[in-house]
């Protein structure tokens, strides 16, 4: 592959600026572009005292500590088009040799629809919410809490509300039930249905509660690439996107890469990792595989994975796969 002179990055997160930031130093002739929807840059570690958006109250001066240093990293000029568009309804067109998609992958909550849950969230929207949206316990405090999910946000989430709730219920995936070190902590399996008119969750095995004030889903997130879907139906499903050699670089089509698609990984060093082997590719410093290659290398890593639940999981071999790259 030869240099390509002008490359777009979709995002201005934590995985955008870094794939700025390495393409910048890889090349001082390259012009890239940076394009963010939201205000300010930063991404998911962008809080918003007005917006329901973010976990973790308690660690909000090292959020803005860290969205500092993400402005002070970018090295590339951020466009903010996303906000100009939609105010001035103006439309432009812009050529680019590459694209970069940084848009993360923590934008659209994933809620399991089990019968009785759309009747539930009908009749009690604000008693139905996700982790998204969490900011602090206050709102639990002596009710009765059902949190669906136990991985990093489930778990932490119901620490901090069993701190003041009555009693907090964890739906879990696990096939052995935790041993609950808190007294009003108690697990459960997966949830079977729910009853509204009772408040009450039924489990697998048969196992109930009731009396339920509200329900936290900490069930992650889907991938959402709507604005490709025009030109490459069917890339994303919402829990898998397709087609991309070594999770970053579309098969079809090199000049398309993806940053920050994996799960349970470091994400600034992975980001970064991502973002230099990138920069190498896109700068001509490495000749790229042909296409066949590309893709019979997809279809190995596929077969000998869980395909699509275990693809993109990097737990515990997150350093490993940098390191690989």
């Amino acid at each position: 592959m030869t240099a390509l002179n002008r490359i777009a990055i979709l995002g201005a997160g934590p995985s955008g600026l870094a794939a700025a930031k390495a393409l910048k130093m890889e090349t001082a002739g390259l012009d890239v572009d940076v394009y963010e929807r939201k205000s300010s840059i930063g991404g998911v570690w962008c809080y918003d005292p007005d917006l329901k958006a973010a976990v973790f109250l308690p660690c909000l001066p090292l959020i803005r500590t860290e969205q500092t240093c993400l402005e002070k990293r970018g090295s590339a000029r951020v466009l903010d088009r996303g906000v100009n568009n939609l105010v001035s309804m103006e439309s432009r067109q812009n050529r680019f040799d590459a694209v970069i998609v940084a848009n993360g992958h923590n934008e659209l909550p994933y809620i399991p629809d089990v019968p009785g849950l759309r009747k539930w969230n009908l009749a009690d929207r604000d008693s139905v919410t996700h982790s998204k949206f969490y900011v602090d316990a206050k709102p639990y405090r002596e009710k009765n809490v059902l949190v669906v999910g136990n991985y990093a946000s489930g778990g932490a989430l119901a620490t901090q509300i069993g701190v003041v709730a009555s009693t907090v219920h964890v739906s879990t995936t696990a096939e052995s039930l935790p041993e609950s070190k808190v007294e009003h902590i108690r697990y459960h399996r997966v949830v079977h249905k729910y009853d509204v008119a009772t408040r009450c969750a039924t489990f697998q095995g048969g196992d109930t509660v009731s009396n339920l004030d509200y329900i936290v889903f900490c069930t992650g997130y889907l991938y959402s690439l709507p604005f490709l879907e025009e030109f490459l139906p069917g890339i994303a499903d919402g829990k898998f996107v397709k087609d991309l050699y070594r999770h970053i670089f579309y098969t079809r089509d090199p000049t398309l890469a993806f940053v920050g698609l994996d799960k349970f990984v470091s994400p600034f060093p992975y980001s970064e990792s991502q973002g230099a082997v990138i920069a190498s590719m896109f700068s001509g410093k490495i000749q790229f595989p042909d296409g066949r290659f590309l893709q019979s290398a997809y279809a190995a890593e596929l077969f000998s994975r869980q395909y699509p639940k275990e693809f993109y999981n990097l737990s515990n071999i997150d350093y490993t796969y940098c390191n690989d790259l």
